[in-house]
């Protein structure tokens, strides 16, 4: 279980939702009850972990159109819709849309906690997937136009000299751009590099359909020159 976390609900059935913050209160988890959708909205308490109880159906707009605008967020929580047994059409288009579950009232209790427990869970592990790929990203901005044609080559384990050919430039002028990248994107090694490649989807140079490298270069020396041993 996170450190901090938070249980917002979000009803228009007031019975339902004291019945919610009671029971989860008594549970000891953070709960905080939201009377409109504008409160939900303006409420960004910092937290490692947070879920939404909400009615499918609201007053005056769908659950799933919150939940739609929640999803831009850093910190969006993830979602439990609570709905009448007999709104299957809308359980299954919300289950589409990715929430996290949908409940039928009346509640179980002992379903409700294990729910928000596992939501909080899942929702802690996306926040930090999240914050990592932000990072990613924010690092990968700091490289320069030619710094990125770098990186695809890297990843595909490129040599320096089958780089530098590649791209048209001396060895020595790729040995600095290969520093850089491995200094901007704050590589211990290119292992780790790859692996950062992989979370921000970039492809490496080996996937590329154009040869950049002649087929007389043999890593990265020409056919040639290669060893016959």
């Amino acid at each position: 279980m996170c450190s901090t976390h938070c249980v917002h609900v979000l009803t228009y059935e007031r019975t339902i939702a004291a019945n919610i913050v009671s029971f989860l209160s008594s549970k000891n988890l953070s709960v905080l009850q939201h009377h409109a959708v504008e409160d939900l909205m303006a409420d960004c308490s910092e937290v490692d972990a947070s879920c939404l109880l909400m009615d499918l159906q609201l007053q005056n707009m769908s659950g799933i159109e919150i939940y739609e605008k929640l999803t831009t967020r850093p910190d969006a929580p993830s979602v439990i819709f609570v709905t009448k047994a007999q709104n299957v059409a809308c359980a299954v288009r919300a289950i589409k849309a990715g929430a996290f579950e949908v409940l039928e009232t009346p509640l179980d209790p002992d379903v409700l906690f294990d729910v928000v427990i596992s939501s909080l869970k899942r929702n802690r592990l996306d926040r930090l997937l999240r914050s990592e790929h932000l990072e990613l990203k924010r690092r990968y901005a700091r490289l320069t136009k030619r710094e990125r044609e770098v990186l695809p080559l890297l990843l595909g384990g490129w040599l320096i000299k089958q780089s530098a050919y590649a791209l048209g430039v001396a060895e020595i002028t790729m040995q600095v751009h290969r520093s850089q990248v491995m200094k901007k994107m704050e590589a211990e090694s290119i292992p780790d590099l790859v692996r950062m490649g992989i979370k921000l989807g970039i492809r490496h140079a080996n996937s590329f359909r154009v040869e950049l490298v002649p087929s007389s270069f043999v890593y990265g020396r020409p056919a040639g020159n290669a060893s016959t041993s």
